[in-house]
């Protein structure tokens, strides 16, 4: 995926939490003993980083460092249960 994309898919991401009424809230350490709200909200909070740095499409460093927060992001949105594999599949062309 292009810098672009991944932009936009984060946008997108932290839209769909901010309609179930998700805030974003950075949390620090084990969040799988803090339920699925935290780790949604810390998903939502990715998203919001990743959402506003301004994107450079010609920098590879920083399209491999938003690859790999978008792959954090969706393993996220997935184990906080908001969507399954397949749907995060058809979201990544």
């Amino acid at each position: 995926m292009t810098i672009n994309q991944i932009h936009r898919l984060a946008i997108r991401y932290h839209d769909d939490l901010n309609a179930l009424g998700f805030s974003p809230q950075r949390h620090r350490g084990d969040l799988s003993s803090q339920g699925d709200s935290a780790v949604l909200c810390h998903a939502m909070w990715l998203c919001n980083e990743l959402a506003h740095y301004n994107p450079d499409p010609t920098s590879i460093g920083q399209e491999a460092s938003a690859n790999r927060s978008l792959a954090i992001i969706q393993a996220l949105l997935w184990a906080g249960g908001l969507y399954t594999l397949d749907d995060l599949k058809r979201h990544t062309p």
